[in-house]
């Protein structure tokens, strides 16, 4: 697990920000969701929580 790789400012956020290199397949628990990474992610790059659909809210 890597929860402490991200940040993630409020419980109600669908995006984190990556704070170090992330691959395919990490798992990131924080705030009591569990989200598998479906690509790599490079550090400092933001990412979303969950998969989304074009007119979906982005909070942040």
């Amino acid at each position: 697990m890597v929860s402490k790789s991200v940040l993630q400012i409020d419980t109600k956020d669908n995006v984190m920000v990556a704070l170090q290199n992330l691959r395919k397949g990490d798992i990131i628990n924080k705030y009591n969701k569990e989200v598998v990474l479906q690509n790599d992610i490079k550090a400092k790059h933001k990412f979303f929580t969950k998969n989304m659909q074009p007119g979906d809210e982005v909070i942040m």
